[in-house]
């Protein structure tokens, strides 16, 4: 799953490759005032899909930023594997500009985003997890979330994530409990920290 496609050359460029190997199945969700930017390759057929935009997609005021006029959203998409059907979700969330925090209370342990696009990416989480908790419902042999939510592991947003979906794990801390899993930033850029916003998490 792949987001940040605003490209129709990019997609097609990575679907043929892709079917090139074993993505023989491809998905790209036009969304967007001008393109979308989610993409799903997949080794299994896809059953059915659907894109769900965020309720609140962006600030339109600040074009500069691309968020609303991306058309953030949700791909949801089912496969059908030899195991069964299985619930895949693709989103972006709105970006955190300025990565600012405020220190958290004393009975929270998470920090607090104090940028100016908190609000809009917490309402998107919030939608992502009320999707997920409905399609957990429809009786799939597992779910796969996964995307660009644009907050680091102890922020409120991931802390909101995980205590609604609380069945999910995340891929790479049940393979590597011990490393972060960096997924923004080079650790050898000396202008930037590393940090993790992209997330991969599942239910089986």
């Amino acid at each position: 799953m792949l987001q940040e496609v605003f490209l129709h050359a990019d997609a097609s460029l990575l679907v043929n490759s892709a079917k090139a190997g074993r993505l023989k199945h491809a998905l790209f969700f036009n969304s967007g005032m001008l393109s979308g930017e989610l993409l799903l390759l997949s080794t299994y057929p896809i059953y059915e899909a659907h894109f769900h935009g965020y309720a609140v997609a962006g600030d339109p005021s600040v074009p500069m930023h691309g968020d609303y006029y991306a058309g953030k959203g949700i791909g949801h998409a089912v496969l059908q594997t030899s195991a069964g059907l299985l619930s895949v979700f693709n989103t972006h969330t709105c970006a955190n500009y300025s990565h600012k925090y405020k220190e958290p209370a004393k009975d929270l342990k998470c920090r607090i985003p104090a940028d100016n696009d908190a609000a809009i990416r917490i309402s998107q989480v919030l939608q992502l997890a009320s999707l997920v908790q409905v399609a957990q419902q429809q009786g799939y042999m597992g779910t796969v979330v996964a995307g660009d939510l644009n907050c680091p592991p102890d922020s409120l947003e991931m802390h909101i994530f995980k205590a609604l979906l609380p069945d999910l794990h995340d891929c790479w801390l049940e393979q590597h409990p011990d490393q972060p899993g960096c997924t923004a930033n080079a650790a050898d850029n000396t202008f930037t920290k590393p940090g993790k916003l992209v997330y991969c998490s599942v239910e089986c």
